[in-house]
C-alpha cells in the first residue's frame, strides 16, 4: 500500500507543503496551565492554573479571577502565609457550552492524598457566565473528581470520581438570570 500523497495535493494551497506558524503567544500564567477551552462564538480562550482562571482574546488577556481565596497577607504570622501557598485548585476540565454560551469548570483532586489535601473544592462544578461571574455551583461527587467530559449535543456533563462511579448531569433550560437547571441523570 502506497501512503504517499498525490502530487496534486502537494501543489494545491493548503497541501502538505504548508507549515504551521505560531500566530500569537499569550503569557500571564506563573504556573503551568492545567486546563483550557475555546469559545468559538466570542473567539476567546479560557485557561486555568492552580490559582487563577484567565479569559483571553486571541491577542491579550481580558480578565482573570482567583480560584483560591487569598489569605490575609499582611499578617506577620508565617503559618497563615504557608497555608495560603499550599492551597491550590485543580481544574481537571474546562468546557464551553456552545448553545447556552457558558463556561463549565470541573474541579478535581489527587486521589493519592488522603490527609491534608491541599486542593480546594475537589469535587465541585462551577458554571460561569462569559464575564466569569459564577452563575451557580454544585458538588459533583463525594470523592475527588478525576475525569470529565461534555456532550454538546445533549447538554450533558459526565464526571467520574474515586467513588468508582460515573455521573451524567443534564443542563436544562435557557439562561435567564442564572436559571440554568442541572439534574443528575442517575
Amino acid at each position: 500500500m502506497n501512503l504517499a500523497l498525490p502530487q496534486r495535493l502537494l501543489d494545491e494551497p493548503g497541501g502538505s507543503k504548508r507549515t504551521l506558524h505560531m500566530r500569537h503567544q499569550l503569557t500571564g500564567h506563573n504556573v503551568p496551565i492545567d486546563a483550557l477551552c475555546f469559545n468559538a462564538k466570542r473567539n476567546q480562550i479560557l485557561t486555568a492554573d492552580r490559582y487563577t482562571l484567565r479569559l483571553w482574546s486571541l491577542r491579550k488577556e481580558l480578565k482573570h479571577i482567583n480560584l483560591v481565596s487569598p489569605q490575609i497577607r499582611k499578617n506577620n504570622d508565617q503559618d497563615i502565609q504557608d497555608v495560603s501557598r499550599k492551597l491550590q485548585s485543580l481544574v481537571i476540565s474546562l468546557v464551553h457550552n456552545n448553545s447556552q454560551d457558558l463556561y463549565i469548570a470541573v474541579f478535581g483532586g489527587d486521589p493519592r492524598v488522603t490527609e491534608n489535601n491541599c486542593y480546594v473544592d475537589p469535587a465541585m462544578v462551577r458554571v460561569y457566565h462569559p464575564s466569569l461571574a459564577v452563575l451557580f455551583q454544585f458538588a459533583a461527587d463525594q470523592g475527588p473528581v478525576l475525569a470529565a467530559a461534555f456532550n454538546q449535543r445533549r447538554l450533558q456533563l459526565i464526571t467520574s470520581s474515586t467513588t468508582t462511579s460515573i455521573k451524567v448531569w443534564n443542563f436544562n433550560g435557557t439562561v435567564q438570570r442564572g436559571a440554568v437547571g442541572v439534574t443528575d441523570s442517575s
